[in-house]
Formats: C-alpha cells, structure tokens, sequence
C-alpha cells in the first residue's frame, strides 16, 4: 500500500492488488453483471478422485509395492490413499507476472449401510505434491480433514510457478483407513499480472519426510545454489501425530542448520479453539464443567481439523551461490508407550528464489520504490 499523500500510477497500483480481489471486476454503478477477467485460466488436476483404504486388499498392495489401480484419468496407489494425474497447464509468462492459486475441496463419501453418515467421520492428514522436472516432491499444500466434514482450502502458490506451468505430473495423499472415505478435488487457477514484486524463479526439493520418529529426527541435504538469484528462502511444513498424549498434543523444537549454523529455531503450534466447529460436525464431545468441549477445539501441532496447515517461510540469505548442507533436527522425540498409536512428525520444505529485479540508475528496487 502507498502511504498517504503519494501520488502514484493506478494501474501499477492495480497490479500489485492480490490475485483474489483483481479476479472479478467490481460491479458498476449501472448494476451490470460481474465481468470475469477473461486472461484468468483454470486447471483441473483431480475432479472428485476417490481415495480410501482398501482393506481387503492390503496384504496385496504389501507384496507388491508398485501395485496399481486406474481410477479414469488418475492413477491409484498406496493402498488406495494415493492419486496422481498427469496434466497440461497453461504456458507461463516470459516476465514472471501471473499470480496463481490453487483450491482444494474435499468431501466424505457417505455410509454404504444407507444411513446418511459420512463413510469416514474421522480428521485425514492430506498433501498436494508437483513433482519438479528431476522427479522429486515439493509439496504445494497439506491439510487436514474436518471430523467426518467437508472443507474447502485455498493457497497462494505463485512461489512455485517454475513448476506450474506445461505437463507437468501430481500426488494427492489422503490418510484415509476407511472406506468408502474420500472424494477430492484440486484446481489451479492463474491470475495475470498479480504476481506483485515477485518474480518466481527456482523451486528446489529438499525434504520430504511424511514419518520422522524418535531415533530418526536429524535430517539432512546438500544443495547447490546457482548464481542469479535474489531472495533465497525456505519453505517448510512440520505437523506433530500421534496418540492422545503424544506428538499431536506436544509440540518440538525444530532447529534449522545452514552449514552447521543454527539459523531458525522454531515449535509448530496451531491454536483456534471453537472457531473449527463449522468444518467438524461428527466431533466427539463432552460436558465438562458444564460446558460443552468439542474434540476439534483442543491445540494441535502445527494442524487444525479442517483447516489448510499455514507452512513457515523464512528467508535464508546464508544460501548464497554454491554448495551449502541443510539440517533440520526435531529435539525430544520420544517412542510412544506400548500398545499406544505411533508418534511421528511429517515434514516437507523446499528452497525458493526470485529473478532478481533490475535496479533504477543509481539506486536498489525497493529504494527507489520508498522515494518520495
């Protein structure tokens, strides 16, 4: 935003408004219709995949691992918890300048028994990954299902438009273990010019853990930077699981290493009380005091029942060209007690850069931007 008293171009000003406020002209004082800005596109990835535990064919999909099924377009795999699509996107700009968002809906298929209630009631731990042109994971978005409810979740994904653009191949992983479970969908949407004073250049893959348990949380990886790149950055996700006194409830201390250096110490932490209800209708619930506690109010590690999970982007200017060694350890990771279900973090991160902006005769970007 300019500050008071500056003058400025109103269409530079009109390109730097968020993608979600330029999609649709407002309405004008004639009361015509909405206009959709007819640059936007769309791109269908998943359409109503069905995803759910095949638990009569478990022992099936042990034995062989690149077991397959075809579901139309998409390819099922992982028991039945997991689909991928290969599509075509829309060709990106030359100038770097598109915003792009992408939405995800999920909903419970309902009981088979023809009760109306949802075939799988419980929180899913889901994820949507691009697969970079090397064939390795980055993840665009994780969520969580609400109890046996159905979400809607939107994220700004125009970081990663190195890889949102031509044929390109996705994973949609639901954690389902029920059936009939899930139905998904997945678009991306590509706004023009409202990529503001980015200018994406590298996505770059750097972990993708879905368990990390005690005795294992030191993770590690060397990467090379090339020249040519400004505002290096990494991107991470970390969500505790587990029983309920373990992982899910208590948080741990992450610590990011740089070359041996400690650049980022952090707990993942999600806090939103009653504000969940909406998006959990088969939540257990209980009196206590006499007020009513929903199963969906209570903390969690870095998640929300029915909510997108916020990843943490922290910039790294340590990742300057060259070979660097990247570490992320979780401390305090502890075994869960006998019999109890496993504790595990699932954590993904990735490296993101811009091209670097040319700077105004005798001064830097953002400088010259500040001028009065």
């Amino acid at each position: 935003m300019r500050r008071a008293g500056r003058q400025g171009n109103p269409n530079t000003v009109r390109r730097l408004v968020p993608a979600m406020l330029v999609a649709i002209a407002c309405q004008g004082a004639s009361g015509a219709d909405d206009v959709v800005d007819p640059r936007i596109q769309t791109a269908s990835v998943f359409d109503g995949v069905h995803l759910q535990w095949f638990k009569d064919q478990e022992q099936a999909w042990k034995d062989d691992p690149n077991r397959a099924v075809v579901q139309g377009p998409y390819i099922i795999t992982g028991t039945g918890q997991v689909a991928q699509a290969s599509v075509r996107l829309p060709v990106a700009p030359d100038d770097r300048s598109t915003g792009i968002k992408g939405i995800i809906r999920v909903e419970p298929v309902p009981s088979e028994d023809g009760s109306g209630t949802p075939g799988d009631p419980w929180t899913r731990l889901g994820s949507i990954v691009v697969l970079d042109d090397m064939g390795q994971p980055v993840e665009l978005i994780r969520f969580v299902t609400g109890f046996g409810g159905t979400s809607t979740y939107e994220a700004d994904l125009t970081a990663f438009a190195p890889l949102l653009s031509g044929e390109r191949t996705f994973r949609a992983t639901l954690s389902s273990f029920s059936q009939p479970g899930w139905k998904l969908w997945f678009e991306l949407v590509y706004y023009p010019d409202t990529a503001g004073a980015r200018r994406p250049h590298m996505v770059q893959a750097l972990f993708m853990e879905p368990e990390i348990e005690a005795g294992s949380g030191l993770i590690r990886k060397r990467v090379r930077i090339p020249r040519g790149l400004s505002r290096p950055r990494i991107r991470l996700i970390s969500t505790g699981h587990g029983s309920q006194k373990g992982d899910e409830f208590i948080s741990r201390t992450h610590v990011l290493r740089v070359d041996g250096q400690e650049v980022l110490r952090f707990r993942p932490w999600s806090e939103h009380g009653a504000g969940v209800r909406g998006l959990n209708p088969w939540s257990g619930r209980l009196i206590i005091d006499g007020r009513e506690i929903w199963a969906s109010d209570f903390d969690r590690s870095g998640w929300a029942p029915g909510l997108m999970v916020q990843p943490l982007v922290a910039p790294m200017p340590e990742l300057g060209p060259g070979t660097h060694v990247i570490e992320l350890e979780i401390l305090g990771l502890q075994a869960p007690p006998p019999g109890a279900p496993g504790n595990f973090w699932s954590v993904s991160a990735c490296i993101l850069a811009d091209q670097p902006w040319p700077a105004p005769r005798g001064s830097d970007l953002q400088d010259a931007l500040e001028s009065p």
